[in-house]
């Protein structure tokens, strides 16, 4: 082509920098993310995070985990709701709070005050 055409080396430059162009938006719009894009780069609050960094990440979160689950398999008290209820009450919990605890009624745990207070009577009596 002429002087006046485009050649080749032309379109190729003008594609180049588009690509330049479009890597510097990337760049810009990971960074106004902030550290959570980042993150999936290996990069935390400016520093790089190795893979032995992050196994060791893993490790510490898979033992938490794994000591949850054994405290969720852990056997629970046999001793009854309304035991449960009676030592809550004893400790001065309010009924709403014992009831929502043991997962009884307001109404049993009211019955449990009663209860309660007449056995503190009796015993001074």
């Amino acid at each position: 082509m002429g002087a006046g055409g485009l050649t080749w080396d032309v379109i190729g430059l003008a594609v180049l920098s588009v690509m330049v162009l479009n890597v510097a938006i990337w760049l810009v719009y990971l960074w106004a993310r902030g550290e959570a894009s980042l993150a999936a780069f290996g990069v935390q609050r400016g520093r790089l995070v190795t893979p032995r960094q992050e196994i060791e990440h893993l490790k510490a979160a898979v033992a938490l985990l794994q000591s949850e689950i054994q405290s969720l398999k852990a056997p629970k008290s046999t001793a009854s709701p309304y035991n449960q209820a009676m030592e809550l009450l004893q400790k001065g919990l309010s009924v709403s709070d014992v009831a929502a605890t043991c997962g009884i009624t307001r109404g049993e745990a009211e019955l449990l005050v009663a209860l309660f207070r007449k056995s503190k009577t009796n015993d001074v009596g």
